[in-house]
């Protein structure tokens, strides 16, 4: 068996001798302060105060912004160095600063898609949606089949007016990633302020797929739906977002409200709701 006393440990004791007793001793008189530091540490008068989530967060930026400057002037012919930049610089709210690491990025890998994206954000904070919406199509350039980018080019025309070509990037951004649920959360609307309610009702079921516990894309259906004329459909919705929160007023009101509809009992006056007012826009 291996010896794992130390090196200069004393022979093993006889049964009469001192040292057991010294060593317990000593043990014992050095293990006092570590018990009272232990004690103070634990102690709530003594504890520093926690900072808040908001002082970590803004520690946090300063550290990976100190390091992001470091590495940039350590190797300051990478890209992957600006472009860690950027984000350092974008996160707490230094736009001009991150498209300039952005940009610096770009000259030095023209191809580096996430560069490109980044100018995009800096842009849209900005709403400078023109900027923006170029930055997004040079990353296309690069990857044209990234569906984020088609998401975020979408939203950014969206902003801008253009419904057209915001729909048609959505719809891309769709296609190649149908799990996106914030795209149809931007989608579907796009598509009910132009009254396009048939074409918002086929999206609808996609979405609840995703999301199928939340009452509020139910009772959006039974709106949708409502619209539509498909009273049935539209109570079966309701139905199912008054079942999932059957606290929520509203959706009880507008439920009673298509029920009472098509048993032929709707009231002469009702307040007005999604069901019976115009659409947004």
């Amino acid at each position: 068996m291996t010896n794992c006393s130390a090196p200069n440990a004393p022979p093993r004791s006889a049964p009469g001798s001192v040292w057991p007793v010294l060593a317990l001793l000593l043990c014992a008189v050095s293990a006092i302060p570590l018990i009272y530091v232990g004690r103070q540490r634990l102690a709530p008068s003594e504890r520093p105060s926690r900072r808040s989530a908001e002082e970590r967060e803004e520690a946090w930026a300063r550290t990976s912004l100190a390091s992001a400057r470091r590495a940039v002037e350590n190797t300051p012919n990478s890209a992957p160095a600006y472009l860690e930049l950027g984000g350092a610089e974008y996160g707490p709210g230094a736009y001009h600063s991150a498209l300039a690491a952005y940009q610096r990025a770009v000259e030095l890998e023209p191809d580096m898609v996430d560069a490109y994206i980044g100018m995009g954000y800096a842009f849209a904070e900005q709403s400078k949606w023109k900027q923006a919406i170029s930055a997004y199509q040079d990353a296309l350039v690069y990857e044209p089949d990234y569906p984020y980018t088609h998401a975020v080019l979408g939203y950014a025309y969206a902003q801008q007016g253009s419904t057209l070509e915001a729909e048609k990037h959505y719809r891309e951004a769709i296609r190649l990633a149908p799990n996106y649920v914030w795209v149809y959360d931007e989608l579907i609307p796009l598509l009910e302020e132009q009254e396009r309610w048939a074409e918002a009702a086929e999206l609808y079921p996609e979405l609840i797929k995703l999301s199928p516990d939340d009452p509020g894309l139910y009772h959006e259906f039974g709106t949708c739906l409502y619209h539509l004329g498909r009273l049935e459909e539209a109570l079966e919705a309701l139905e199912e977002a008054a079942q999932i929160d059957p606290e929520d007023e509203r959706i009880r009101s507008e439920r009673d409200y298509v029920r009472a509809e098509l048993a032929g009992e709707k009231p002469g006056q009702v307040a007005e709701t999604p069901l019976n007012s115009p659409p947004p826009g």
